[in-house]
């Protein structure tokens, strides 16, 4: 099994009441010919937990954590040993003070829409994190970007953050001091990117329904119901959807 299958999955195996179905056509070790074809390739787990919205942002529980995880994908994510591999960032530059880092997003990197992950996508998200009437949580998460303590405290506005957009595929990103598990932490929900046009369109609503959410990870919540579980399928507009596989 690949890195990006290892990630998939090392959320699924703890969490409950959802069916995955991955939907490549990839050959089966236990079966063989066009009965390997035809098999529905599913698993089931039950969780003790529902998931009460699935807002990067404003996510806390560690059921709605995985289940993101699953369907978003940030700059960086962990691979099947937590060490930090690159997601939406093709690759990064660090400057000699360890202070800057320079991502080069993938150009096939999309939304379930269609539309392309793109630098602002990352920005706005960081940014509503920090701003006063989101009440994000785990804001703090952010503390390493230059000027979010500032910010946090009431002493610097939301653009004076330490993020840059070069163009749609460059973000430069500006730390406090050098942080060496910065690249780790860009895989936590709250550095998720976000879609700024469709958040604002859904408003209250976002993340709260399939019908309200997009999504750019390896699987897309295909169903989601309270108090019934929910149901994962592969996402076919995912850049390395050719190495998600059962």
């Amino acid at each position: 099994m690949n890195k990006t299958s290892k990630i998939a999955f090392a959320g699924l195996s703890s969490i409950a009441l959802l069916a995955v179905a991955a939907c490549g056509q990839g050959n089966d070790e236990n079966t063989s010919g066009s009965d390997s074809k035809n098999k529905k390739k599913e698993v089931t787990l039950v969780s003790t937990t529902d998931v009460p919205q699935l807002d990067p942002t404003k996510t806390t529980d560690s059921t709605s954590i995985i289940v993101t995880n699953n369907v978003f994908e940030g700059l960086y994510r962990l691979d099947g040993d937590n060490k930090p591999t690159p997601g939406i960032a093709e690759n990064v530059e660090v400057s000699k003070d360890k202070k800057t880092y320079t991502f080069k997003l993938r150009k096939d990197a999309k939304w379930s829409d269609g539309s392309a992950v793109t630098a602002d996508d990352f920005i706005y998200a960081w940014k509503r994190a920090l701003d006063p009437k989101t009440a994000a949580e785990y804001a703090y998460i952010l503390q390493d970007l230059k000027n979010a303590n500032k910010i946090m405290a009431g002493k610097a506005e939301l653009d004076e953050l330490g993020v840059k957009k070069i163009d749609d595929q460059t973000l430069e990103v500006q730390l406090e001091a050098p942080a060496p598990y910065f690249l780790g932490l860009t895989s936590f929900p709250t550095y998720l990117p976000l879609k700024q046009s469709f958040v604002e369109d859904k408003g209250d609503k976002f993340a709260t329904s399939v019908d309200t959410m997009v999504f750019n990870g390896p699987f897309v919540l295909d169903k989601w119901q309270a108090n019934a579980g929910w149901t994962y399928k592969k996402n076919p507009d995912y850049w390395d959807k050719a190495n998600v596989k059962m």
